[in-house]
């Protein structure tokens, strides 16, 4: 009955997962009952001496070696004692079960050890090779995505789109805090923030995130210097610039796009953790920056060609309805509606110039406009500008430099008058210029609702003014002829 007692309490404790608990116990009560038995009823049973070696096997096979110890040690005093009282047991027999006890402890003990080595070297290679396969999976995965940047660089044409998606991207890909791309502008002295994945208020600010280029941030470090930079710790770098909107920012690496030996913006990227940028991480980033460097330059590259192709048409288009007529007069009022339609100005004003007087007088006025009550059509003026008043206009005059003057209250200068008389915020002056000589001048205007003119439509409007003049200068000669 006793021992069915304990063979259940052995099994309930291996069913509940104490099986180092369920081995000891059966090891002190194995030890007891051969001892018990030794004393009691078989005295001259010496075999159950050797019975008693079967709990250290056990306890050094399933729990530890120093715990199968302490039960060899037990044993031996049970024996002694034993030996003391039973004169059947000599002391010579009591060495002798010392030794073989000891040897085959030994034996086990070492079996043991070199068993646990080889499984807990098992184990290391275990968790090495699925440290190595999972770190393999992470780089095709990056790689993956690399290849993704890359092919959505090299078919998309929205560069709104490209760097939104790149941005996204990489934060999933490299689960960062945060990435941002900035292009460069103003003739590289600054940096706007286009695109971002993390802190989307930064895009959602009044005014645009501009950062200068300089060494006063680690983005304008790396545009200036047109390097990569780590901040592993951005506590101790003195070029970091904090940023409210990114309080968790620990580390930080900022990588230069450049295409064709320019520099085209910065990738910055930011982490939660210190030290948080390995080596593997820096190579395919600079690979997805020079994807996207690429992608950019593609894009701009295409945009120009598609500017230049429209300009040339509208070039084409201007030249043919200019050549098909020889009267000054409707010369003068083709080319002035044709200039404020295709720069989109809201007005624009055709001035004249004798070279024997000291003014320029207004021939025709063309305006256009979108309001209810916006005017449309030619309107006449007469009025004379004379050097004396408006010396800028004789310097465009003679120099055949164009010029642009916005509106502004705190300026007193006499172009502001003709700002506050045509209404405008923006006038784009132009000479008409046929050789090195000029003949007059193109206003345009563009109100307070329409952006200021830029680079590639002031080169249009040049064209286009010398273009009219060539006309004019044609018509003039058949007419004197």
């Amino acid at each position: 009955m006793g021992t069915l007692l304990f063979v259940g309490i052995c099994l309930a404790l291996i069913h509940r997962g104490q099986v180092v608990v369920a081995a000891h116990l059966f090891a002190i009560i194995l030890i007891t009952t051969f001892f018990l038995l030794l004393v009691t009823q078989f005295p001259e049973e010496t075999g159950l001496i050797y019975l008693m070696l079967i709990p250290v096997i056990v306890i050094a096979t399933l729990d530890r070696v120093r715990a199968s110890v302490a039960y060899v040690l037990g044993i031996v005093g049970a024996i002694a004692f034993y030996t003391a009282v039973t004169p059947t047991f000599t002391p010579l027999d009591f060495a002798f079960f010392a030794l073989v006890l000891l040897s085959i402890s030994l034996t086990v003990w070492l079996i043991v050890v070199d068993h646990r080595r080889a499984i807990q070297q098992t184990v290391l290679l275990a968790q090495e090779s699925r440290q190595k396969t999972d770190l393999l999976q992470h780089r095709a995965y990056q790689l993956q995505h690399s290849a993704q940047i890359g092919q959505r660089a090299g078919h998309t044409t929205n560069l709104p789109q490209l760097l939104t998606e790149t941005a996204r991207l990489i934060k999933e890909t490299f689960k960062f805090y945060h990435v941002s791309i900035l292009l460069v502008e103003n003739n590289n002295q600054s940096l706007r923030l286009r695109a971002v994945a993390g802190q989307e208020k930064l895009l959602q600010t009044e005014h645009p995130y501009l950062l200068p280029v300089d060494d006063h941030s680690i983005i304008g470090w790396v545009a200036a210097h047109q390097t990569a930079r780590i901040s592993d710790n951005v506590t101790a770098d003195p070029h970091y610039l904090a940023e409210p909107l990114l309080p968790e920012t620990r580390s930080e690496m900022a990588l230069p796009l450049l295409a064709r030996g320019q520099l085209l913006g910065v990738i910055d990227v930011q982490s939660r953790r210190t030290w948080a940028f390995q080596e593997e991480d820096v190579a395919f980033l600079q690979i997805a920056a020079n994807q996207l460097a690429v992608g950019i330059d593609n894009t701009r590259l295409l945009a120009q060609a598609e500017a230049t192709l429209r300009e040339t048409q509208a070039l084409y288009q201007f030249n043919t309805l200019l050549a098909s007529s020889l009267d000054v007069g409707e010369i003068t009022r083709r080319a002035s509606r044709a200039i404020a339609q295709d720069l989109e100005a809201c007005r624009c004003i055709m001035l004249t110039w004798q070279r024997e007087q000291p003014a320029v007088t207004v021939q025709v006025g063309f305006e256009q406009g979108t309001g209810a009550e916006a005017k449309a059509g030619f309107f006449w003026d007469t009025a004379v500008y004379r050097f004396q008043d408006y010396p800028e206009i004789e310097r465009l005059l003679t120099s055949g430099e164009t010029a642009v003057y916005q509106l502004d209250s705190q300026n007193s200068i006499p172009e502001q008058r003709i700002l506050n008389t045509y209404h405008a915020a923006t006038c784009l002056a132009v000479p008409l210029r046929r050789g090195t000589n000029s003949t007059g001048l193109v206003w345009l205007f563009r109100d307070s609702a329409q952006p200021p003119f830029h680079a590639e439509e002031i080169q249009l409007a040049q064209a286009m003014a010398n273009q009219t003049a060539v006309a004019l200068a044609n018509a003039q000669l058949t007419s004197d002829a």
